[in-house]
């Protein structure tokens, strides 16, 4: 796992095998060099760099996430770490201003933290009811709405405007196999996941464009009889607009 600081020429990674996650100094791209290491709990499987400060989330294989503090790279210092997870911590995200932390874990759950204070991080949600392991987690530009890839082939988007009461915005369905990746385009209008099978899909994440795509090609609008005749007693809403 490489993870790359946002505004730094610092690189943090993993390798298979042990718990070491090296910091390397990348101010010279052509003799990069590491700077500092540090031992996560068990295997880290996923790293996440705070947007603004010097701080990397890391989701081990023991089911903990943890905050480690970079502002001196040649000796990092834990910071916090959390847990809950009935199994291994697969992803990690910080969201927005940074203020938010998601993890997901193979036990099918997400967990939402408060880290305003990065020492003392309060848990804000527990998402369950996922149908299987959630590989990955991407908060979109604006950080309020969070995506999860899952091994079921499905790609859930929460809004969560506010952690605490979060809600379903969407589940995307038309992956064959897990989505082992899905993240928001820059602009957060659409959606790119992908899988095993060697595809990627693109979804279109606002309504309007779709409807009007599909206003400009199905030929005959519904007319009011054939609305009353499939939907009784609702009013008549042209499905495309005013067509008269």
């Amino acid at each position: 796992m490489v993870e790359f600081a946002p505004d730094r020429p610092v690189v943090a990674v993993t390798a298979t095998g042990d718990a070491k996650v090296a910091i390397v100094g990348a101010s010279d791209l052509a003799a990069p060099r590491v700077v500092g290491t540090f031992e996560a709990d068990n295997y880290p499987y996923m790293l996440s760099w705070h947007p603004t400060a010097d701080i990397v989330a890391v989701a081990s294989a023991g089911g903990l996430v943890e905050l480690w503090d970079l502002s001196d790279p040649t000796d990092p210092t834990r910071i916090s770490e959390s847990s809950g997870f009935e199994s291994q911590a697969q992803t990690v995200a910080f969201g927005g201003d940074g203020t938010i932390l998601a993890a997901a874990s193979a036990d099918r759950s997400v967990r939402l933290w408060d880290v305003a204070d990065p020492a003392v991080p309060r848990e804000l949600a527990w998402i369950t009811g996922r149908a299987d392991a959630v590989y990955s987690l991407h908060f979109s530009p604006g950080g309020d709405r969070l995506t999860a890839g899952v091994g079921d082939g499905a790609a859930w988007i929460w809004d969560v405007t506010r952690p605490d009461s979060h809600t379903t915005h969407a589940v995307l369905t038309a992956c064959g196999s897990r989505v082992c990746d899905a993240t928001f385009a820059h602009d957060g209008a659409v959606l790119v996941g992908g899988g095993p099978d060697r595809s990627v899909r693109l979804w279109q994440l606002d309504p309007e464009p779709v409807a009007a795509t599909l206003c400009s090609t199905v030929g005959t609008p519904v007319t009011e009889d054939e609305w009353e005749r499939r939907l009784p007693g609702v009013p008549f809403r042209p499905p495309c607009g005013d067509t008269a």
